[in-house]
């Protein structure tokens, strides 16, 4: 998740705690802005908006355009950048990075499993944790090397789905195979329809206790089959976990005014592709003729470069004194994003489940996108407040302290230094 350390100068015993003060701020900002795209995409995931009225069409237009598919490549950049700043570390004072990156990841990959079963919303972190592992196999790669892997992730994210097609045809060819093929496709949108039907009654009716068995179900399925770990979402993360540490590599965040015009070229390509591409996929949506066969991964990559232009327009933004006091409040956010981000999916299976408040199938997008506001500024004035008197967020302080194996003092005025 958003959960990389910040980079300074720590004690010379070995990799562990740095000074509060030389956190990179703008990492942080980075995190907490991202929460609240997250919250939003999520929130229409368990909700399931009613389109009311004409309003609510254009929100949820407008969560296509400027969050679906934006945030979750923005956290997956930085893990992969607060990897580089850790081998930073880990290199400047001669520590070997791999044990303790690896007792990280670990835990990380418990919390996230976890969160994947006590509280059924989209589960990413154990997905981080993954391919944290595959990130090892990278950390001495030079930044040239890393964008040869990146394109060579992309190709594989391009050819897989066209080449499977193909393959599908070809067998087709012989009558017993497509016969065979037709049934297998028959059943398949028969298990899907059920499994859609459940979905919709275990939200809408079902008692938590029933929620959580089957997503523990859902969990020793997912980790035991080796297309998971294969799919194409995965790769896409890797690619951007790759190119959060090429970023580290040539120290763009780390100095970034001395990077302003690769910045400013990063955020104005990212604004006209990424536009480029929501508009592509809306069109394909509203089944607009001449874009019927248009490589929907295509238009999926080009969805994604718009999170370079939040990356870009919001390191550039905090270069401005007046900018840098406006968004320190999301700061505080990002610095306790593990906490936050647990804390959105209980607040959303609470309001939207049945054994909550049960406003699934019933809540408008224009009602959900207040709901989003509402409860991201919650959490804004609450990380806010809690970092005035604690280090860490709560879950912050739990994985440090596992990873470490020792309490992390807690607070503020207890302790001179933070844990990365």
């Amino acid at each position: 998740m958003p959960l990389s350390p910040a980079v300074g100068t720590a004690p010379a015993h070995g990799l562990g705690p740095v000074l509060s003060k030389e956190r990179i701020e703008i990492l942080d900002i980075l995190r907490g802005f991202a929460l609240f795209g997250i919250l939003w995409v999520n929130m229409d995931g368990v909700g399931e908006p009613v389109w009311e009225t004409w309003h609510d069409h254009i929100i949820f237009r407008l969560d296509d355009l400027l969050a679906n598919g934006k945030f979750w490549p923005l956290f997956s950049f930085l893990f992969g950048l607060g990897f580089a700043l850790q081998m930073l570390r880990a290199e400047t004072r001669g520590v070997r990075i791999v044990p303790l990156y690896t007792r990280r990841l670990l835990i990380l990959f418990v919390i996230g499993s976890a969160h994947h079963v006590l509280l059924p919303n989209a589960e990413i972190l154990s997905n981080y944790a993954i391919l944290g592992i595959v990130l090892l196999l990278f950390r001495a790669c030079s930044p040239r090397v890393l964008l040869v892997f990146v394109g060579l992730g992309l190709s594989y994210c391009f050819l897989w789905g066209p080449v499977v097609e193909r393959v599908t045809q070809h067998l087709q060819v012989d009558p017993r195979t497509a016969r065979a093929n037709s049934q297998r496709a028959a059943v398949r949108r028969v298990d899907e329809q059920v499994r859609e039907e459940e979905r919709i009654r275990d939200r809408s009716r079902g008692t938590y206790a029933e929620v959580v068995a089957k997503r523990a179900k859902h969990a020793a399925a997912r980790y035991s089959r080796w297309q998971f770990y294969v799919d194409e979402s995965m790769i896409w993360i890797l690619c951007f976990f790759l190119l959060g540490l090429y970023a580290g590599r040539r120290g763009i965040f780390q100095n970034p005014r001395e990077h302003l015009p690769f910045l400013n070229k990063m955020m104005w390509w990212g604004l006209g592709v990424g536009l480029l591409g929501n508009l592509l996929r809306i069109a394909t949506w509203e089944h607009v003729y001449y874009f019927q066969d248009v490589n929907p991964v295509f238009i999926g990559a080009l969805v994604h470069i718009l999170t370079l232009f939040y990356v870009a327009g919001l390191t550039l933004l905090v270069q401005q004194a007046s900018w840098r006091r406006r968004l320190q409040p999301l700061a505080s956010a990002g610095r306790m994003a593990l906490s936050n981000y647990v804390l959105q999916s209980l607040i959303m299976t609470t309001l939207f489940y049945g054994y909550g408040f049960g406003l699934y199938l019933s809540a408008s997008a224009s009602l959900i996108l207040v709901l989003v506001l509402a409860i991201y500024a919650f959490e804004v004035l609450l990380s806010v407040w809690w970092l005035r008197r604690f280090q860490f967020g709560p879950l912050e302080w739990v994985w440090r302290t596992l990873t470490y194996g020792k309490l992390q003092p807690m607070r503020v005025q207890t302790v001179q230094v933070v844990s990365s």
